[in-house]
């Protein structure tokens, strides 16, 4: 016995006690996800912990993203994510720290799912060389035809013998779980959901679980500033209805019992979701606390207020902590920038008029007087001139 039927095998005996005590798959099938659930619930408690530690740093992560608004180009961006990230670090916050207890669910439900689809094994608790053999005789019955023995091959058989009684023992008709929804004949949850049976009831409703639970699990989840934006967008719009239409496609490509098991879960989910929610509630934050995390976070009221009045803006690429501007448009902006640039070339031609007559000044006054030598000529000139 490998490591993972010993994984499978306390559930499979728990699955099996279900049947026997209700008579229906279905309730089974309910009682099962139920369990699977509280033996993951830890890892819901986990994460709903990581998700308060994340809301606490919100008013902070608010005030650093309100320091850069505005601003849209790469060198701010980056040095945003980098203070977020710092922040994140000083608090004791990872981001992939709610990714862990996910990344242990997925394989435990992919495992757990083993069970569902072989009720022969878990539920009559037939072993190997018996369902071999049964394969066996289906096959020279001609009832598998020109298909093959696909991964749920248990529930497939299970089909043959139940539509094909006169091919098989009594003693191992007999012995066959029912395998239909609440009674309802109809309902047969060991064969594949078909457009003209009431069985693509099976994944319309795994469509419209999953969509809700989805819809429903993000309002009593902490969703951070740049998930906020994200669910507007096209892309997010369009995974809200794609992760659904991709779970109803599966159940609609594998016996009915899976899709019933999926709005179980999905259901059972949201149900989980919502129980955290109300005895761990994520933490609310006022004005006020807005306007500390500011102070600490470096965003100036004086720095933003004359920049609202003064209506300039400063370079993007050159970022510090005073460097808050409210955006303004494109076209002021260049006015403003034509005009200053003008003031300065003024500014700069009067400087160097100015330094020019400086210059002129100093060169008249720095001329030597003439000696008594030179001076005598010129005063005979003009006493001459004089007579």
């Amino acid at each position: 016995m490998n490591i993972i039927n010993y994984i499978l095998w306390p559930f499979g005996q728990l699955m099996r006690l279900f049947y026997e005590w209700t008579g229906s798959y279905a309730i089974a099938l309910l009682l099962f996800a139920v369990v699977i659930k509280l033996v993951l619930f830890p890892f819901g408690i986990k994460q709903q912990k990581n998700s308060i530690k994340q809301a606490k740093l919100r008013p902070k992560e608010m005030a650093i993203r309100k320091k850069y608004a505005g601003r849209e180009d790469k060198p701010t961006q980056q040095k945003m994510q980098q203070e977020i990230m710092e922040l994140y670090q000083k608090e004791g916050y990872s981001p992939l720290s709610g990714c862990g207890p996910l990344l242990l669910q997925m394989p435990i439900i992919m495992i757990l799912y083993r069970i569902v689809y072989m009720p022969l094994t878990y539920i009559c608790q037939w072993g190997t060389d018996k369902i071999n053999t049964l394969k066996t005789v289906a096959e020279n019955a001609g009832l598998l035809g020109d298909g093959k023995w696909t991964a749920q091959a248990e529930i497939q058989l299970l089909g043959f013998i139940k539509n094909n009684p006169d091919k098989f023992d009594a003693d191992v008709v007999s012995q066959l779980p029912r395998l239909n929804l609440f009674g309802i004949e109809k309902f047969d949850l060991s064969v594949k959901p078909e457009f003209a049976s009431w069985m693509i009831l099976i994944p319309i409703l795994v469509f419209l679980t999953t969509f809700l639970s989805m819809k429903l699990a993000r309002r009593f989840t902490y969703q951070a500033p740049d998930q906020q934006a994200q669910q507007n967008s096209l892309s997010m719009k369009i995974m809200d209805f794609a992760m659904p239409l991709f779970s109803a496609w599966i159940s609609l490509s594998l016996p009915s019992a899976l899709g019933v098991y999926w709005i179980y879960q999905s259901i059972l989910s949201f149900g989980q979701q919502l129980l955290l929610y109300k005895l761990m509630p994520l933490p609310k934050f006022t004005e006020e606390d807005f306007k500390q995390a500011e102070k600490e976070m470096g965003v100036k009221k004086a720095a933003k207020k004359a920049a609202a009045q003064s209506g300039t803006v400063r370079s993007l690429h050159h970022i510090d902590d005073e460097d808050y501007l409210p955006p303004v448009s494109r076209e002021q902006a260049r006015k403003e920038a034509a005009e200053a640039e003008k003031k300065a070339k003024a500014a700069e031609q009067e400087s160097e008029a100015g330094e020019e007559k400086a210059q002129g000044e100093y060169t008249e006054k720095a001329k030597p007087e003439a000696s008594p030598i030179e001076k005598a000529p010129l005063k005979d000139e003009q006493d001459r001139k004089s007579k």
